[in-house]
C-alpha cells in the first residue's frame, strides 16, 4: 500500500517533497508565483513534471512567474521575457527572439591566429577574446553552428568545445562591451 504523501513526507525524495510543496502552493491558483532557483530542487526524474507543471498551472491560465534563475534550460522553457540583472539593477529586457538567448558557444584556442575570415561568417553573432594577446575565442553562434564548428576544426585547434550556455557566459561580453568591464 502506498504511503500516506502527507502524513509520512520523510518516506519522499527532496526532489518529490519539492514537487508536493509547488502543488500545494499552486492550488490556491495564486495570479503571481515566485521561484528562486527552481531546479536546484529537483532531480532529472521530477524536473520535467516541475516544468509541466508550471506550464500547466501558471503559464496557459494566464497567470505570472517571476523566476530568479542562471539556467537556461529552464528558463527557456518558461519565460516569455528574461530580465538581466547586474549590480543590483535591471540592466536590460529580452524577448525569446532575441538571438541572444539561442546562442550556442563554442570556445576556441589556436596555436597561431587565425584568419580574421574566420570570424566573417554567416551566423556567427560575436566573438569574444578570452585572453587578451593570445588566441583563444569564445565564439557565439546563432546559426550554422555545424559548418563555423567544422571551420574552426579546419584551422588546428589546440582546444574546441561547445561551451554549456548559462545567462553569465551567455552575456557577459554584452555586459564587457556597455561597460568596458572585463573580469
Amino acid at each position: 500500500m502506498p504511503p500516506n504523501l502527507l502524513s509520512e513526507p520523510s518516506t519522499l525524495s527532496l526532489s518529490q517533497r519539492n514537487l508536493l510543496a509547488l502543488t500545494a502552493a499552486l492550488a490556491p491558483q495564486p495570479e503571481l508565483v515566485l521561484l528562486d532557483e527552481p531546479s536546484l530542487h529537483y532531480d532529472s526524474s521530477t524536473f520535467s513534471t516541475y516544468i509541466e507543471l508550471i506550464k500547466n498551472e501558471v503559464i496557459e491560465p494566464g497567470r505570472t512567474i517571476l523566476m530568479a534563475s542562471c539556467y537556461y534550460g529552464e528558463v527557456e522553457r518558461l519565460a516569455h521575457q528574461v530580465g538581466l540583472f547586474y549590480q543590483g539593477r535591471l540592466w536590460e529586457t529580452l524577448n525569446p527572439e532575441d538571438n541572444r538567448l539561442w546562442e550556442r558557444h563554442i570556445k576556441v584556442t589556436f596555436e597561431q591566429e587565425p584568419p580574421e575570415s574566420l570570424w566573417k561568417q554567416w551566423g556567427i553573432s560575436r566573438v569574444h577574446r578570452i585572453v587578451e594577446g593570445k588566441p583563444g575565442y569564445l565564439v557565439g553562434v546563432t546559426e550554422n553552428f555545424n559548418e563555423i564548428w567544422e571551420a574552426c576544426r579546419r584551422h588546428s585547434p589546440a582546444l574546441l568545445e561547445e561551451v554549456p550556455v548559462d545567462f553569465e557566459r551567455l552575456l557577459r561580453p554584452h555586459l564587457e562591451e556597455k561597460t568596458g568591464e572585463n573580469d
